[in-house]
């Protein structure tokens, strides 16, 4: 279905002409892991909300934001994600080391972003609702401090998704397997903590628990 790369373009977004992102900042989103804390029987990421796989609510939001170039890191179960996603404007990336982190789909992901992108935002699949609203206050944060990773934060908690400005992109592509999501970065370079009045930036869907939680509300 897919090789190590593969684009779509027949995908409409409705926010198209009203784009706040910049044309050279991208998305990663992370989208490889295995969900083992799902013990749901079936992917994590497949599970549906609302009648919609959490995968494309979190695509949609992506490009709903205004992100032209979206690049989704795919690893466990990769052919099925990668049909749902047949007919929208991402580029799909396969990890096949993904058993070995978070790390190794995030270097995956850099590697893939076009030449001259000045900022990456890192998304993880499973934050389905964070605010559209959320993903363009951090780009616009970034444009205010392009040499800053911008985290944000609700309620003093930090969260994501977390913006990486290309003078990290060197060390990102290169970090350990041991470094989870650029923690070692975060150390090193200079962080803006950007609070947002988004709950869903410091939630994720790891467990069955959390996804009944996320239904119910």
């Amino acid at each position: 279905m897919f090789g190590d790369k593969t684009m779509n373009k027949n995908f409409s977004n409705p926010m198209d002409g009203s784009c706040s992102i910049p044309a050279d900042y991208a998305a990663v989103i992370m989208a490889a892991g295995g969900g083992t804390r799902f013990h749901s029987g079936s992917h994590k990421l497949l599970t549906r909300i609302d009648g919609k796989p959490i995968l494309i609510h979190t695509v949609e939001r992506v490009l709903s934001a205004g992100y032209r170039t979206v690049i989704v890191v795919l690893g466990y179960q990769a052919e099925a994600l990668a049909a749902l996603l047949q007919d929208i404007p991402v580029e799909i990336v396969l990890n096949k080391n993904w058993e070995r982190g978070q790390s190794t789909s995030l270097q995956k992901g850099v590697l893939h972003l076009p030449e001259g992108t000045r900022s990456a935002c890192l998304v993880l699949a499973d934050q389905p609702f964070v605010s559209i609203n959320t993903y363009r206050a951090l780009a616009r944060q970034q444009e205010e401090q392009p040499d800053k990773i911008i985290m944000p934060t609700y309620k003093g908690e930090t969260g994501n998704p977390t913006m990486f400005p290309q003078l990290t992109f060197a060390e990102l592509r290169s970090q350990s397997a041991a470094d989870s999501g650029g923690r070692r970065l975060l150390k090193k370079y200079e962080t803006c903590l950007l609070e947002t009045n988004d709950p869903y930036v410091i939630r994720d869907i790891d467990t069955l628990e959390d996804f009944r939680k996320y239904t119910e509300n």
